[in-house]
């Protein structure tokens, strides 16, 4: 039986896309996040988001690098992630893939250690509500750890801080961690392409 050029390389492209697939899904760790019960801009009325939140802590600043379509952005950007700035975000776009890389350099601190075990989230942009309610947010993420997939976080459509428990992850003194987030779905507002996220931070 011959097969034209055409069909096999049809047969090969579902192949490769069904184990990609499957790849993915064997992963059985899904986070849900705890949701703060209030805070300064307990409705979408108020037009005032403020400017950060004194409950979010990093033990070291990362470096946050923004990848767009395997494209590095301006670090300019990847800083709004961690400014403890609630009125700046990055914005992004929902057809396109979208990665973001959270790098812990310890290389120089030898005899210390870190340890990770939550996650805080802003999703949206939180400028203001016209803004939140305007621009689309992210649904799910897919983190991974020095390039080993671990889990999803699922990402609730709030305004509010979410807070997501993980496995601890811990790195050594002389050594360099890097947390991937891959952005998997998002909550789409209609035509509307742009996506945002206003903070994400480690604990």
């Amino acid at each position: 039986m011959k097969f034209s050029t055409a069909i096999l390389a049809g047969i090969f492209l579902s192949a490769t896309l069904m184990c990609s697939f499957h790849y993915v899904t064997k992963i059985g760790c899904n986070i849900y996040p705890s949701i703060a019960n209030a805070d300064k801009i307990d409705t979408t009325a108020d037009e005032e988001f403020g400017v950060g939140d004194d409950d979010i802590n990093n033990i070291i600043e990362p470096d946050v690098v923004i990848k767009v379509d395997n494209k590095i952005l301006d670090k300019e950007k990847g800083k709004r992630l961690k400014d403890y700035n609630l009125r700046t975000c990055w914005l992004g776009r929902t057809n396109a893939k979208s990665q973001i890389d959270y790098v812990f350099d310890l290389s120089e601190l030898k005899g210390s250690h870190m340890d990770f075990t939550k996650i805080i989230v802003f999703n949206g942009n939180r400028y203001n509500s016209k803004q939140w309610k305007s621009t689309s947010r992210i649904r799910k993420l897919l983190m991974s750890v020095n390039g080993k997939q671990k889990c999803f976080l699922h990402l609730a459509d709030t305004y509010k801080m979410q807070t997501f428990e993980i496995s601890k992850e811990t790195v050594q003194g002389g050594n360099i961690i890097k947390f991937t987030f891959e952005v998997v779905e998002s909550y789409r507002n209609g035509s509307n392409t742009e996506i945002a996220l206003s903070e994400l931070k480690f604990e």
